[in-house]
């Protein structure tokens, strides 16, 4: 649930095709984000699941897959 969630939130900010997003592909290269997409998308994933993401936690969030654990976690601690 929370992966699809996550998934959700990565297409309707970003546009990327659904085909394209894979449990490893890092966000900045594999899905040609730059820095203000990547912030906007985690201010989003943050809304949507209720969590603070801190700015050191940020290079945590480098693939899908990492993020999908990170949020579980975060979740978890809420």
């Amino acid at each position: 649930m929370t992966a699809q969630r996550i998934r959700t939130v990565i297409l309707q900010q970003t546009g990327i095709d659904p085909d394209v997003i894979g449990h490893d592909g890092e966000f900045l290269q594999a899905y040609n984000l730059d820095s203000l997409d990547f912030i906007s998308l985690v201010m989003h994933l943050e809304q949507e699941f209720d969590i603070k993401i801190p700015d050191d936690d940020l290079p945590k969030l480098t693939t899908f897959k990492a993020t999908v654990e990170y949020v579980k976690t975060a979740k978890k601690s809420n």
